[in-house]
């Protein structure tokens, strides 16, 4: 993570800054406000220098061509905001094997906890010790099991809106 400390150092691809010690975010227009003479400084704590957030390039710039396609796409603030959400490590690891699965905001996804432990290289008690919390959380909505799986036992059906609801709070 490269800091900000002076504004020459701004560029055009620069589209917000954060505080790396209180967190404030200044984006659009904002970012201009936290120019004091020719330095940069948080307007909130008076921090002396600013991480630069840039515009996203795209996932083919960032992967080879051949694991570029398909990904799953996920907000930077999920890791920003593990910790403030209750997360460990694998309540994220089993939000991101859920979101494998889901399309868009609503949809339901019914991995099997045995698909969600491949995927997590989690134990099948873990995952379902991590899918508990998350729902006693109230970051993932548990409803009744979708259709059939192997060996006739059928998958229960997660919805993550809860979790990018109070996200896009904490966001704000």
């Amino acid at each position: 993570m490269s800091l900000l400390r002076r504004a020459d150092e701004l560029t055009d691809k620069v589209v917000a800054l954060e505080c790396p010690s209180c967190h404030a975010r200044y984006d659009g227009d904002a970012i201009y406000d936290q120019i004091f003479g020719d330095v940069l400084r948080c307007s909130e704590c008076n921090y002396g220098a600013l991480i630069p957030r840039y515009r996203q390039s795209p996932v083919t710039d960032r992967f080879p061509a051949n694991v570029a396609t398909p990904y799953t796409p996920l907000p930077d603030a999920l890791l920003d905001h593990a910790r403030a959400l209750g997360m460990n490590s694998n309540e994220l690891l089993v939000v991101i094997a859920l979101e494998r699965y889901r399309r868009h905001l609503g949809d339901e996804v019914w991995p099997s906890r045995e698909t969600l432990s491949t995927f997590t290289c989690l134990s099948v008690d873990q995952v379902k010790r991590a899918v508990n919390k998350l729902v006693e959380n109230g970051l993932v909505e548990r409803r009744q099991p979708g259709a059939s799986g192997k060996r006739g036992r059928s998958s229960n059906r997660y919805c993550l809106d809860p979790l990018w609801g109070r996200l896009a709070k904490l966001e704000h």
